[in-house]
């Protein structure tokens, strides 16, 4: 069963949404999102994602640290 699709959004300089599912299957596009913002502070809202797997919670606790 394929995912739903992960739709990244720049709202703005360091300021990401997020729609959809943050899983396993879409974790790479998430962190090459993130690695390409090169503000010193980085601001996603979340509140379009309604559900989220370890891989995910993996993903934005790398992303957090690094």
């Amino acid at each position: 069963m394929a995912s739903e699709p992960l739709q990244i959004e720049r709202v703005d300089r360091g300021v990401l949404s997020l729609h959809g599912p943050l899983t396993m299957e879409n974790v790479s596009p998430f962190l090459n999102a993130i690695r390409r913002e090169s503000a010193p502070t980085m601001i996603l809202d979340l509140s379009g994602v309604p559900y989220l797997d370890s891989s995910g919670l993996g993903s934005l606790v790398s992303a957090s640290t690094s």
